[in-house]
């Protein structure tokens, strides 16, 4: 370990390197070892033991401090051998030979070398020599603490006795103990005991009675002698600061009050200065509930302990916990102006020479409000700077320390001299010139006397200049008066004037005040044609002050007025709509004079060009007048409708040019036209007197209606069903499109346009019906069109497509058969044409007399029939137009059947189960064919012609020779019949058969 540190116990468990200058005083709590003598107890503050008669004894001093000599004494203060010096090691003592029966007593006295300051080490040690004849009881230590217990060891009892603390008053001071109990008729030993009492906690001093019981013989005595006990103070009082307030001002005690102090225990304040505790005040007994110990008078932060004495015994104990006290800073601390007088609004110095440390230092004016700069101060001279001041002050200086606040006693009183920036103003309010008006000055100091006086215009330096009025500050805004105001003009100026210091000046601003109005004042114009609607302006060159312009023209009031407190900035009209001649009319604010200046200025107005021009119905009838609307109009102008030239390629007429003028301003309409072709109108507005011209932003297109009356011609007629008529329109309008239609505007044709009037041809769609076509014509300028009133009358031939069949078969040849024709037309009428016998072909046919209406399927009836075969047709003829033609498909059919048909067997004879096949050769269409036996027993199935004029039918198989008939049927009349010709076939014998 370093020789310049020693080892500090702070507790038992721990060690803490401290730098020797840190301990002023020896430590008293060292452990001290018994070694040679036996040990009967050992505690923090006592060693008890024995050793043998004509001994010496040994004690050792564990981890000694460098810098310490030590000392073993006697319980009378006699030096024990020699003093020891601490080396951070083991030290050891040895005693003189122990002779005597009875108890020595030692302790340690440990003297720091530095300091002189001593120290008795808190273990002190007792050491019997040799047996002690008799009960000897010794008390461990007669100082006990407060609430500690007592302790008394008795040597070498004898057996079977108990022993007890006892206080005086007869209350059991211990717990009994009782010694070794042996039984006599047993066992004779003579074996002692060493006991120990401990007594309950003690709080006061007194004597303690040990009494001892025989058990054997009940009998009891108190030993002679009795211990007197001192018991330290109690130093859990609770002690606090009784000051209200509880900090005190410099320089003053404070009191702190102990409740429930001990009778016997003097108190004494102890001021900690450092690690050393010093009395403060005067120290006082514990009596009743509570005391107060005042202190010395503090002039700094203390820390404050209360010492406790024991009066019977000088028993020391520092009561618990100690009081922090902050005391105010010292106000008697010296503080100097820099320089008393200041200019106005400047900063004024203070220097404080001998300032308090760890102290904050600020200037007020008596609020506490902080004025200028904060200073901590470090026990240097510093100096404190105040924010601008305006006023004669008295400056006070605030010192702050742990929260505590004082004022220094010093205060400091400021002169300022007056302010010559003050503004001066002449109130905007309106006076008379006998009564004169009001000069103010603001912000006026109150230590200061103003004067006002005024120089009119006409004032010659030989003249005195004339004092209105005087007044005297007030911090605020004063109130001179100018008296009677007679000349045109004057110059008012202030003075500012001090007493202490003396000091006279002239404020910086002074004011003119023009009080007649001059009607030269110049002023020019600014633009002379303008707009419709916008705003002229005038500038005034040299205005008056506290005088208001305003526009005028005769007595109308033309635009805002310029007031005197404005900015100088032209005067602008209000939005002119006609000519006007303006001038400027001039009102004194503060005399309320008025007069019109010399001034003259004519502004031309233009038309106005917003105006809004709409036409509702913008197509009219081809030929008529559109009504155009205007949104707002003026009798001083004239309006000319045109339509530009050649806007659509087409002409436009001579003198096209409509000029019209309203009868009053306002809204009105006009009729432009008649139109016949598109137009684009542009509209000028001329002033009718000033002549200003130009065109409005409204433009209008007029797109009229094509004419209806046009011409409409078919110059081709449908030369069949299906086929296409042709139409030529003899146009008449400008930029028209064409297109056919039928009544519903359903389209049937092409479309054409026309750039001029000019012949139109147009083809209609396929037409399958009679019919009137219309012609639509459409603007290609606008989304307008009509129907022209004339048409065309278009006539369709009948439809000679249509496929007639047979409607019912069979049919009875009797009645005769029903021609079906599907799709018939309604404006058609049919009739049937036939043709009979073998040689068909209708050069000798004939019309049959009867017709039927078409419309859908239309049946028509042949009458009776009774030739073998028919070839019938149609014959359709249109109504009105008597346009006819016969169907291109006409119908054949037989009445009966055909039997001489050529009938031949494709081979014979066939083998047995053979089928044998039947050629029948012209087969009659619209029939069916069967093989039959001559037994009228069928040999195949039924077969139906077909189109193919020979027919094969197969027998079914045959075992025996036949001679086959064919059976033919009619399916158009049910008629049935056998071939002439029969076919007979052979078939060869069963070779099968076993």
């Amino acid at each position: 370990m370093s020789n310049n540190h020693t080892r500090f116990r702070a507790s038992r468990d721990r060690l803490i390197e401290l730098a020797p200058h840190l301990i002023p005083n020896p430590l008293p709590d060292l452990p001290i070892i018994p070694t040679n003598f036996r040990p009967i107890l050992s505690t923090d503050d006592l060693v008890v033991g024995t050793v043998e008669k004509g001994e010496t004894a040994m004690i050792y001093i564990d981890e000694s401090q460098r810098g310490v000599i030590y000392q073993l004494k006697t319980k009378a203060g006699d030096n024990v051998g020699a003093a020891r010096e601490g080396n951070c090691q083991r030290i050891a003592f040895e005693t003189a030979i122990l002779t005597a029966d009875e108890w020595y007593e030692f302790y340690v006295l440990a003297t720091r070398i530095s300091t002189q300051v001593s120290k008795v080490l808190d273990t002190r040690i007792w050491i019997n020599a040799g047996n002690i004849d008799g009960v000897d009881p010794r008390p461990l230590f007669a100082t006990p603490r407060w609430q500690a217990t007592y302790t008394v060891v008795i040597p070498d009892t004898q057996p079977n006795l108990q022993w007890q603390l006892m206080h005086g008053n007869g209350d059991p001071a211990s717990e009994p103990i009782v010694s070794t109990l042996i039984n006599s008729s047993e066992n004779t030993s003579t074996t002692t005991t060493t006991i120990t009492l401990n007594s309950y906690p003690l709080i006061e001093n007194g004597n303690l009675i040990i009494q001892v019981v025989n058990l054997l013989t009940n009998e009891t005595k108190n030993l002679s002698q009795t211990p007197e006990i001192k018991v330290y103070p109690n130093p859990n009082l609770i002690f606090f600061n009784h000051g209200t307030p509880q900090n005190p001002h410099w320089n003053e005690p404070v009191e702190v009050q102990i409740n429930l102090p001990q009778p016997t225990v003097r108190y004494q304040l102890m001021h900690k200065v450092g690690e050393t505790l010093i009395p403060s005040g005067d120290a006082q007994m514990g009596a009743g509930n509570l005391i107060i110990l005042r202190s010395a008078p503090l002039k700094d932060i203390a820390s404050l302990k209360v010492l406790a004495v024991k009066i019977d015994g000088d028993l020391e104990e520092y009561l618990l916990g100690e009081i922090e006290i902050t005391v105010y800073p010292d106000p008697s601390i010296e503080a100097e102006l820099v320089s008393e007088i200041i200019d106005f609004a400047t900063a004024v110095q203070v220097q404080i020479p001998d300032p308090q440390e760890e102290t904050t230092y600020f200037l007020h004016l008596g609020d506490g409000i902080p004025l200028g700069t904060t200073v901590v101060s470090d026990g240097n001279a510093f100096v404190l700077t105040s924010l601008a001041l305006q006023e004669d002050q008295d400056i006070y200086v605030r010192a702050t320390r742990r929260g505590l606040s004082a004022d220094l006693s010093t205060i400091l009183h400021v002169y300022v001299r007056p302010n010559l920036g003050l503004s001066v103003e002449l109130p905007h309010t309106q006076f008379n010139r006998i009564d004169g008006t009001e000069i103010w000055v603001h912000n006026t100091q109150t230590s200061v006397v103003y004067a006002l006086f005024k120089i009119p215009a006409t004032w010659e330096a030989s003249l005195p200049v004339i004092e209105c009025s005087r007044l005297r500050g007030n911090g605020g805004k004063i109130i001179l008066e100018t008296r009677e105001l007679n000349a045109d003009q004057y110059t008012f100026y202030v003075t500012a004037f001090k007493h202490n210091p003396q000091s006279l000046g002239r404020l910086l601003n002074s004011i003119e005040l023009e009080v007649s109005l001059r009607s030269d004042t110049a002023v020019v114009g600014g633009t002379s044609r303008l707009d419709y609607e916008r705003s002229s302006s005038l500038q005034i060159n040299d205005r008056q002050t506290f005088v208001n312009y305003t526009p005028v023209s005769g007595s109308r009031i033309m635009g805002a007025r310029l007031e005197y407190d404005q900015p100088n900035a032209p005067l602008h009209t209000e939005l002119l709509r006609e000519d006007v001649i303006l001038q400027v009319q001039a009102d004194h604010f503060l005399t309320g004079e008025s007069i019109v200046l010399d001034f003259h200025f004519q502004v031309l107005i233009g038309p106005n060009l917003r105006v809004e021009v709409t036409a509702p119905q913008p197509h009219p009838a081809h030929g008529q007048e559109a009504i155009l609307y205007f949104s707002e109009g003026q009798a001083s102008v004239t309006y000319e409708i045109r339509a530009e030239a050649n806007l659509f390629g087409g002409p436009t007429p001579e003198g096209f040019i409509q000029n019209f003028s309203p009868a009053q301003d306002g809204p009105f309409s006009v009729g432009f036209g008649p139109l016949t072709f598109p137009v684009q109108l542009m509209i000028v507005a001329r002033k009718t007197v000033n002549r200003m011209a130009d065109a409005l932003n409204s433009w209008l297109t007029l797109t009229p209606y094509p004419d209806p009356q046009q011409a409409v011609a078919v110059t081709r007629q449908p030369a069949e069903y299906g086929g296409t008529a042709q139409l030529e329109i003899t146009a008449t309008d400008w930029y028209t499109k064409y297109a056919l239609q039928l009544g519903d505007t359903t389209p049937i044709g092409n479309q054409a346009t026309n750039q001029a009037p000019s012949l139109i041809s147009l083809t209609s769609n396929p037409l399958q019906e009679d019919t009137h076509i219309y012609v639509y014509a459409s603007s290609t300028r606008a989304p307008i069109g009509l129907q022209l009133q004339n048409v065309g009358s278009v006539w369709v031939p009948p439809n000679l497509n249509l496929l007639p069949s047979l409607h019912e078969t069979p049919f009875d040849p009797e009645i005769g058969a029903f021609i079906r024709l599907p799709d018939s037309q309604v404006s058609a009428q049919y009739q049937l044409e036939i043709a009979a016998g073998d040689q068909l072909g209708f050069s000798t046919a004939q019309l049959q007399p009867r017709r039927a209406n078409g419309g859908g399927d239309t049946i028509l009836p042949t009458g009776p029939l009774s030739a073998m075969r028919y070839q019938i047709r149609v014959y359709a003829e249109k109504q009105p137009s008597g346009i006819s033609g016969y169907m291109a498909t006409s119908i054949e059919f037989y009445v009966r059947a055909i039997t001489d048909n050529q009938v031949a067997a494709l081979s014979t004879p066939i083998n047995y189960q053979a089928r044998a096949e039947i050629t029948i050769y012209h087969t009659q269409p619209h029939a069916t064919y069967q093989l039959f036996s001559r037994e009228n027993q069928p040999l195949s199935p039924i077969v139906s012609s077909t189109s193919s004029p020979h027919l094969l039918i197969p027998t079914i198989p045959l075992q025996e020779n036949q001679e086959i008939q064919i059976q033919i049927t009619n399916l158009h009349t049910g008629f049935q019949d056998f071939l002439d010709q029969t076919i007979a076939i052979q078939v060869r014998p069963n070779l099968n058969i076993s």
